[in-house]
């Protein structure tokens, strides 16, 4: 109950004309291009709040017919670009990259993902340190798409955060989906009833994330952008949901 009205507090359920402090959103993800899952409800908090993106691996391996871009260096220059340029339509800050590659070694061998993902939440660790955010936005255990590299850094994130007890310092907030927003049925959604944060944005948000959307080329060809955007307008509601992350400290004596 204590994070839930924190959360009402925190994510606008105040009067617009109300003043607060400003806080430090940080939103943790796995890929460029993965800030858009969220990209109405960043641009909204981008007008009162400090928003942080910060993007775990560097995009390599996300080759699309349409772009013909081959898989590598090249290919991450590109994206980092490109969600510098979405960044900027969010009215975001800066994306903070941490560079690691897709699927976190896991595409070479298991002892390669070992030592990527040690380090990875080691990274991972001191950035949140360094930020000292309000609260984490990031993936839940479904990933949003279903995505493994989503489902991972979601987990790194929400292991930290409670293996170094920062759970009431450092709330977290998954992304989710209810079944009725989901179109494919192989794609990842959760009950209703456990999304327990309701956020409404604006048209003007909306339109941010539109613009943001395209600044994805290497990802979206015209065509996928604009089918993408037309199913969000025809969306009847603007909401935004969340599941928040609870984790009761009353230690129980029995299952």
């Amino acid at each position: 109950m204590k994070h839930i009205l924190y959360l009402t507090f925190l994510l606008g359920a105040i009067s617009c004309s109300e003043k607060r402090e400003s806080r430090t959103i940080l939103t943790i993800v796995a890929h460029p291009d993965d800030e858009t899952a969220v990209g109405t409800v960043l641009s909204k908090y981008a007008a009162t709040d400090k928003v942080y993106l910060l993007i775990a691996a560097d995009g390599r391996y996300g080759v699309t017919e349409h772009a013909k871009i081959p898989a590598g260096d090249s290919l991450v220059k590109i994206r980092e670009a490109e969600t510098i340029c979405s960044c900027s339509k969010l009215g975001i800050e800066p994306p903070i990259f941490l560079k690691f590659h897709d699927g976190f070694g896991l595409f070479d061998n298991l002892g390669e993902y070992f030592e990527q993902t040690t380090e990875l939440k080691k990274v991972l660790k001191e950035k949140i340190e360094e930020i000292n955010p309000d609260l984490i936005i990031t993936f839940g255990p479904d990933g949003d798409t279903g995505h493994p590299d989503h489902r991972a850094i979601g987990d790194f994130a929400t292991e930290i955060v409670l293996k170094e007890g920062w759970y009431d310092k450092y709330p977290i907030y998954f992304m989710g989906w209810s079944k009725d927003e989901i179109d494919d049925p192989s794609l990842s959604y959760v009950d209703p009833k456990y999304l327990n944060v309701r956020i409404p944005f604006s048209d003007q948000d909306e339109e941010k994330l539109f613009e943001s959307i395209r600044c994805h080329k290497s990802q979206f060809s015209n065509e996928g952008a604009n089918e993408w955007i037309d199913s969000e307008k025809e969306k009847k509601s603007n909401i935004y949901y969340f599941r928040e992350l609870t984790v009761p400290t009353k230690q129980r004596k029995d299952l």
